[in-house]
C-alpha cells in the first residue's frame, strides 16, 4: 500500500529520574557498540542526524564508514542502542524513512511509558550504558546467525526490493501506465519461500483467481492478464516449475524465477497493486498466502501474545525468518519486514526488502504494555511441509567394515502419490567414487502414501594416499521438493598404512512382535557396543519416545516400547521407525502399530 508517513505526537513530559544523554557520550556509546559486534573492522564516524518529535531530541543516528550506523537514544533510562547495522549505511530515502518513523514512534511510548519500568528494567538498562561506557565492555555476546555468515547480517542471503526485475510479473496500473509495485507481503514472504529453498508444490488454479478493486483500478486476476500485461495462471505455473527445478538443482536463481516467485505470492496473499504502492489489509492476509504454499506448523501472533519476542527469538535461534508485520499508531503506515536474526543484546536483525538499504538490528519494544507497540503482526515457526521420511540421514563410509552396499530408505508421508525423479551429488570427491543403486532400478517412482522405497549407495575404492574424511550430501529428488542424505566418505582406505583404522562390530536389530498392538520388544545384539540409544520417530520424522539402555557383557540388551510416547499418551495405530545408535553405528528399522 501507499505509504502516508505522519509524524506521531506524543506528550513528552520528562520523568525525573531521567537524564538527557549529550551527542559526545552518545557517539561514545555508538563507537562501543561497534567494537563489541564487529570488533575486527575499523569504523570511521561521517555524520550524525537526530530523530525529533516536538523539539525533543529522541535518538541520535551516527554513520560510520565503512557502511555502518547506530541509533542511540538521548534518555538514559532507554536501553542506550536501539538500532544498528554493520552491512549498509543509514540513507534518507522513503526506506530509511518507514525505521526512522518506527523508531520515533517507539521511543514515544516508551517516554510515556517510562513510569511503569521495574527496578529489575532499570538495573539492566543502566548496566547496559556502563559496559559500553567503559573502556572495556564486558558483556558477553552472542547471535544467531553467527557474525560473518551472510552479507546480509542475517538468515536471509538476499536483499530483494519491490522494483525490477521483482515486480516484472505484476500487473501494469492501467492508471498510471507504469507496471505496479510488488508490495512488501510479497517481497517479505517471497524471500523466506527463497531462503527455504521449496515452493511445497505450489501451483496456483482457478480457485485462486480474485476480484481485484482498489483505487480505481477494477480487475480480474488471472481472467484480465493480457490487458494488464502479466502472466496467466498457467503461464505462471511453468515459471514455478522452473523455480522447482532450479532449487532442486541447486542453480541461482534468474531474475525471471524471482519475478515469477514475487507474483505468486502476491497472487496468494491476494494483494492489491498500483505502481506507487502495493500492498495488503492485513497481516492475515499474509499468513494465508503461507497456509496456500503449504506451509506448516506456522502461528500468527499479535500484540496481545505476551510471549512473542520470545517466540521470535527461539525461531532465529532456529533458523527460521519470521515474517513481522509493523505500523504506526493511526495505521496510516505499515510494512511487512523479515525478521532474520537476533542477538543477546534482545535485538533482532530486519531486513526491509528495500534492497539492503535499511537492514540492521532494531531493538522490539519489551518493556511495557504489549498493546502500546507499533506491532500488527508476527508468523512465527514457518516450517516447508514435509513430505517424504528418509533414513537414516547419514552414510559413513570410514572404515573396511563399512564399504559395502547401504540402503536409504524414503517413505511417502503425505496423503497423496509423490514421485522421486532421481538423485544427484553435490560434488566434494570424484563422481567416479559414488555410485547409486536404486530398488527398482528405475526411476522416476511413484510412490503411493505410506509406501517406501529403497536406494542404495555404494562407493568406488579411492586412489589418494592420504587421509582425507569428505563430506557430501546426495540430493534426493521428488516432485515437491528434494533431501539431502550426507555422505561421509574416508580416502584412505587403499594406504597400506593402517594406523588408526578401527574395526566396527556390525550391529543386528530387530523387534518382536511386528506388527503388534499392545507393546513390542526391540533387541540388539553386539559384542562391542557397551550402551545404545533408540529413538522411536512417526512417519513425519518426530520423535515419540527414547530410550537409553546399557548393553549386557555379550553386548546385547531388549528394550520393551509399550507403546505410549513420551508424555504417556497411547500412540496412534500406524508406521514408526526405529533408529538404534551405537559406537559409530547407525541402523534403522520398521514396525507397524495396530490398535
Amino acid at each position: 500500500m501507499k505509504h502516508f508517513v505522519t509524524i506521531f505526537v506524543c506528550i513528552l513530559a520528562l520523568h525525573l529520574m531521567a537524564a538527557p544523554v549529550s551527542e559526545t557520550t552518545a557517539a561514545q556509546v555508538a563507537s562501543a557498540q561497534l567494537k563489541r559486534v564487529a570488533p575486527s573492522t575499523d569504523y570511521t564516524p561521517i555524520n550524525m542526524e537526530r530523530i525529533i518529535n516536538q523539539d525533543a531530541t529522541l535518538a541520535y543516528i551516527f554513520s560510520f564508514y565503512p557502511d555502518a550506523y547506530v541509533v542511540v537514544t538521548a534518555l538514559d533510562e532507554f536501553t542506550p542502542v536501539i538500532a544498528y547495522a554493520t552491512e549498509n549505511p543509514y540513507k534518507s530515502d522513503e526506506s530509511q524513512d518507514i525505521l526512522t518513523e518506527l523508531i520515533r514512534t517507539d521511543l514515544c511510548y516508551r517516554w510515556q511509558n517510562l513510569p511503569l519500568y521495574s527496578m529489575e528494567q532499570r538495573s539492566a538498562i543502566s548496566s547496559q550504558w556502563e559496559d559500553l561506557l567503559s573502556s572495556q565492555p564486558g558483556r558477553d555476546y552472542q547471535q544467531w546467525p553467527p557474525v560473518g555468515y551472510s552479507p546480509t547480517g542475517g538468515w536471509l542471503k538476499t536483499n530483494w526490493t519491490q522494483n525490477a526485475p521483482y515486480n516484472a510479473m505484476c500487473p501494469m496500473d492501467l492508471v498510471t501506465g507504469a507496471r505496479s509495485v510488488a508490495g512488501c507481503p510479497s517481497i517479505a514472504m517471497g524471500q523466506i519461500v527463497n531462503y527455504h529453498h521449496t515452493l511445497n508444490n505450489t501451483r496456483l488454479t482457478d480457485a485462486d483467481d480474485y476480484h481485484h478493486n482498489y483505487s480505481g483500478r477494477n480487475y480480474w486476476i488471472d481472467n484480465d492478464a493480457v490487458a494488464l500485461s502479466f502472466p496467466t495462471f498457467p503461464e505462471l505455473n511453468s515459471y514455478l516449475d522452473a523455480v522447482s527445478q532450479h532449487f532442486a538443482t541447486d542453480q541461482a536463481l534468474t531474475n525471471t524465477d524471482k519475478a515469477a516467485i514475487v507474483f505468486a505470492c502476491g497472487v496468494a496473499a491476494t494483494q492489491v497493486y498500483t505502481s506507487t504502492g502495493s500492498g495488503t489489509f492485513g497481516v492475515g492476509q499474509a499468513f494465508a498466502a503461507f497456509q496456500r504454499f503449504n506451509f506448516q506448523d506456522m502461528e500468527l501472533l499479535d500484540n496481545s501474545d505476551t510471549d512473542v519476542y520470545d517466540r521470535m527469538a527461539d525461531s532465529m535461534m532456529n533458523a527460521l525468518p519470521v515474517l513481522l508485520a509493523v505500523m504506526t499508531p493511526a495505521e496510516d503506515m505499515g510494512h511487512n519486514v523479515v525478521v532474520d536474526g537476533y542477538n543477546t543484546d534482545g535485538l533482532f536483525h530486519l531486513n526491509f526488502g528495500w534492497g539492503g538499504s535499511s537492514n540492521g538490528w532494531y531493538q522490539l519494544p519489551e518493556q511495557f504494555p504489549y498493546g502500546m507497540t507499533v506491532l500488527e503482526g508476527a508468523i512465527v515457526d514457518i516450517h516447508p511441509r514435509e513430505y517424504v521420511m528418509v533414513f537414516p540421514d547419514t552414510l559413513n563410509f570410514l572404515t573396511w567394515e563399512e564399504m559395502h552396499i547401504q540402503s536409504i530408505e524414503v517413505v511417502n508421508i503425505t496423503g497423496e502419490n509423490i514421485t522421486i525423479e532421481g538423485t544427484s551429488n553435490q560434488w566434494v570427491l570424484p563422481a567416479s567414487q559414488l555410485f547409486v543403486l536404486t530398488n527398482p532400478s528405475v526411476l522416476p517412482c511413484v510412490l503411493t502414501p505410506g509406501q517406501s522405497m529403497f536406494i542404495n549407495v555404494m562407493v568406488d575404492l579411492p586412489t589418494v594416499k592420504t587421509r582425507q574424511i569428505y563430506e557430501t550430501p546426495l540430493r534426493i529428488i521428488y516432485n515437491a521438493g528434494y533431501y539431502d542424505v550426507m555422505i561421509r566418505y574416508n580416502t584412505e582406505l587403499t594406504s597400506p598404512v593402517e594406523d588408526d583404522l578401527i574395526a566396527v562390530t556390525p550391529l543386528s536389530v530387530s523387534n518382536s512382535p511386528n506388527p503388534f498392538r499392545d507393546y513390542t520388544r526391540i533387541s540388539v545384539k553386539s559384542a562391542a557396543q557397551s550402551s545404545i540409544r533408540i529413538g522411536v520417530y512417526n512417519v513425519r520424522g518426530q520423535l515419540v519416545r527414547s530410550f537409553d539402555a546399557k548393553c549386557n557383557s555379550n553386548g546385547d540388551c531388549d528394550i520393551l516400547w509399550d507403546a505410549l510416547d513420551e508424555k504417556g499418551t497411547t500412540a496412534s495405530s500406524g508406521i514408526y521407525y526405529y533408529r538404534v545408535e551405537g559406537d559409530r553405528i547407525v541402523q534403522t528399522r520398521k514396525m507397524l502399530l495396530l490398535k
